[in-house]
């Protein structure tokens, strides 16, 4: 008999094998048990974090969701996100269903979807959802930091198969064909006040303080020192995520958040987000250079700064990095205010890796 219920904690590896049964990465266990540590959700009654569709005990479908909270000048706007939609493809008459539950009983301001296939993206446009054009979403900056490992990142996404002279040969090519390009970024001074600061403490939360009121005309995250360490803190702790500050006189006026990710035994770094106070923006290129110099000790093959508006990819132009299209980084959302065209324009929206669900799936 199929049924509708809402997730349990205990589903983890029932969802993990449909997950893996439709060709999809799910979230690792320790993000998964973290979902339930939301500090909002820990202070609400309502507890639900998603529904599945079970068919005699089997989970056929599943579509996840947590809380967050925004603010849009002096009012708060509470958001669900919505993560993890998949069905099996003999129940996907379902899909419907599911979508529909997900909002039935989580009433919000708005619903946000930020790791959204072109698949998925027209079904959601059909249900009322909006995808979110902004100049900057769909593109990605490289930085490469290690020519050979590049490579067999590449050859190994497009199944390609390759031999070790290859990489040498294409490796020294590549070097050579970009060459000014490749070492750019380490042509820049490093700045004294830029310092490794990997926590999130009243300083931080300080500093949030002073760029949310600077930001206040922006759909901006509450990133306050409590969600911070609940969505960070385990990344902190096992040294995969770097903050990098900009600090004078004891006050914090920038940072940068990055995080270094493992595939096929090949390491890169991604910036999930950064900030900085209007009166120290010109000291946002030493921070990112600072990030990418980290990168390189840690042995990544390349830097990446995407899910990120125009302007601050147009920081890294000087470090002559290479700009990709990106034909899936689809951001949707769905508003629930009536009278909403003032708050939800597009220029409003002042999104980073740690909107949505991005953040857990690293």
């Amino acid at each position: 008999m199929i049924k509708l219920r809402e997730i349990k904690k205990r589903n983890y590896k029932k969802i993990k094998h449909l997950f893996l049964r439709n060709k999809l990465k799910i979230t690792d266990k320790i993000n998964w048990i973290n979902l339930w540590k939301n500090p909002i959700i820990q202070k609400s009654k309502n507890k639900t974090l998603g529904y599945v569709i079970e068919n005699k005990n089997k989970i056929v479908g599943h579509i996840g969701l947590f809380p967050t909270e925004y603010r849009f000048k002096n009012k708060k706007l509470n958001c669900q996100v919505l993560h993890g939609w998949v069905i099996d493809k003999a129940y996907r008459n379902f899909s419907i269903s599911l979508m529909n539950k997900f909002f039935s009983k989580n009433k919000s301001d708005f619903y946000l979807s930020t790791t959204t296939n072109k698949n998925a993206g027209k079904i959601m446009e059909a249900l009322g959802w909006k995808k979110i054009n902004i100049k900057g979403l769909s593109q990605t900056s490289i930085i490469i930091l290690n020519e050979k490992n590049f490579l067999r990142r590449i050859f190994f996404n497009k199944k390609i198969l390759y031999n070790e002279f290859t990489i040498f040969m294409l490796g020294k090519i590549l070097g050579i064909l970009f060459k000014k390009n490749l070492n750019k970024w380490k042509n820049y001074q490093s700045d004294p006040c830029i310092i490794s600061y990997n926590k999130f403490d009243n300083k931080i939360n300080n500093f949030w303080e002073k760029y949310k009121r600077e930001n206040y005309s922006k759909i901006l995250i509450k990133k306050n020192l409590q969600w911070l360490n609940w969505l960070l803190g385990n990344y902190l702790l096992k040294k995969r995520a770097k903050v990098f500050v900009i600090q004078e006189n004891g006050n914090i006026y920038g940072y940068c958040i990055y995080i270094t990710s493992k595939k096929n035994k090949i390491n890169y770094a991604q910036i999930l987000d950064i900030a900085v106070l209007k009166s120290h923006q010109k000291k946002k290129i030493s921070l990112l250079r600072k990030c990418i110099n980290e990168a390189n000790k840690n042995d990544c093959a390349f830097f990446e700064f995407r899910n990120t508006y125009y302007k601050n990819l147009e920081l890294l132009r000087d470090f002559k990095p290479i700009n990709i299209n990106l034909s899936n980084n689809y951001f949707y959302f769905k508003p629930m205010i009536k009278n909403n065209n003032n708050i939800f324009n597009f220029e409003n929206w002042h999104l980073s890796s740690l909107d949505g669900d991005i953040a857990l799936n690293y």
